[in-house]
């Protein structure tokens, strides 16, 4: 496996969870910056909406519920 591997980052961190020491002698894995990304086309987006349409709201009626209570002292 080479460090640009794109399963390299997983591995990299279940690694060094499963063994602290596992980072001192393993590479961390290298993330493309800004600059090297390809760039996207502005031609492809165009039929895009602007804006993030709101997800719906519920239209069911909630029944009422009861008041929180406090599990340590049992007051609301």
């Amino acid at each position: 496996m080479t460090i640009e591997d794109p399963h390299y980052p997983l591995l990299y961190y279940r690694a060094i969870k499963l063994d602290t020491d596992a980072q001192l002698i393993l590479r961390p894995p290298t993330f493309m910056n800004q600059s090297a990304r390809p760039s996207r086309s502005s031609q492809g987006s165009s039929n895009l909406p602007t804006q993030p349409t709101a997800p719906p709201t519920a239209t069911l009626p909630t029944a009422p519920r009861v008041p929180f209570l406090c599990y340590g002292c049992g007051k609301t």
